[in-house]
């Protein structure tokens, strides 16, 4: 179904600070998260020789996302089948343009037009660790990735599937998900905040703020970025060089902690009460997104592009302290 047509039927509900998207009866967590900023940080790593580490990151978020949120009955279909009911999906809001499937034997092939961070910034890792996490659970056997060929319109992907079975990764239980992302105040939908134009939903069916593409994520990768924390300094340095061509740097600072309040919310982030002085800015997030993982939460990437806003600001702000109640992140920046 494509975003349009979820929004118009309120299949994906906005909340105060988080988005939750009903199909199916799932109740998945959204965000939207700006995509320049992820294929950036992605480039970042693959540049700095991390591409492997990636890899292996997505191919866990694409399994614990598959083992969690695709229905029983396509978990049993053949893997070709079982894709194709996938891509419909992915089209639909807004991943990729088209994508073909060919399994011979054990053998699988993947091709892909305009597909989400490729089309950013072409050859990357995060696609194939991606499709593999799909895989392993399709096929509930563990894929070895035999060769990529990946230009920023067109891409294609090769896998061998083992023998070996896969494992899935340590989950949280799916009621606990579903609690701790639980939020019970209604706040303006999405479709006010296109009507406001403060999100626009263009003819290509993608959500944009002020020209840039906004892409919807389920919450996992970032956590997992976090944990890992590769390159985690370079967050705040491609938030800034992404925002800065956005928000008006001559506008007074309420003017801009306004926008950032805005669109935290807007994009599902959580419920954010911003509080400041000369010299320091405190930010309590009421229900940050929570992830599948097993092992802990870390919300560092959303923090620390949080951080390349505020350089917008004053590009002396540094990031203070976090501390954590339940479903709250409260979150001190200071600037010299």
């Amino acid at each position: 179904m494509r975003l349009a047509e979820s929004l118009r039927r309120n299949i994906m509900e906005s909340r105060l600070g988080g988005l939750v998207n009903k199909f199916k009866g799932k109740g998945r967590r959204t965000t939207f998260f700006p995509e320049e900023i992820l294929a950036n940080y992605v480039n970042a790593c693959e540049t700095a020789g991390h591409g492997n580490e990636i890899m292996l990151l997505t191919q866990k978020w694409g399994g614990m996302s598959t083992v969690r949120f695709t229905p029983s009955f396509i978990l049993k279909l053949p893997i070709k089948t079982s894709l194709d009911v996938g891509k419909r999906v992915w089209m639909n809001i807004g991943l990729m343009d088209d994508m073909e499937t060919i399994k011979s034997g054990q053998t699988i092939t993947i091709r892909t037009r305009n597909e989400f961070v490729t089309r950013f910034i072409g050859k990357n890792s995060f696609q194939i660790g991606l499709y593999m996490g799909i895989i392993n659970v399709l096929t509930n056997s563990e894929v070895k990735f035999l060769r990529a060929e990946q230009t920023k319109k067109d891409s294609e992907y090769v896998f061998l599937i083992k023998k070996s079975k896969w494992k899935v990764p340590a989950m949280k239980e799916t009621e606990e998900y579903r609690k701790l992302n639980h939020i019970e105040k209604k706040g303006p939908t999405l479709n006010y905040i296109i009507k406001k134009r403060i999100f626009m939903l263009k003819k290509d069916n993608r959500l944009y703020f002020r020209g840039k593409l906004l892409m919807p994520v389920e919450n996992t990768l970032f956590h997992i970025f976090g944990k890992e924390g590769i390159l985690i300094d370079e967050v705040p340095k491609i938030s800034y060089n992404h925002f800065r061509d956005i928000i008006e740097t001559d506008a007074e600072k309420s003017k801009k902690l306004s926008v950032l309040k805005t669109i935290i919310q807007a994009m599902g982030w959580g419920s954010l009460k911003i509080s400041e002085s000369r010299k320091e800015i405190k930010m309590t997030l009421y229900n940050p997104p929570y992830g599948m993982q097993g092992d802990g939460e870390n919300w560092n990437f959303i923090v620390y592009t949080i951080l390349g806003f505020l350089w917008v600001i004053d590009k002396s702000f540094k990031l203070t302290s976090v501390s954590r109640l339940y479903k709250q992140l409260i979150i001190k920046y200071s600037a010299e």
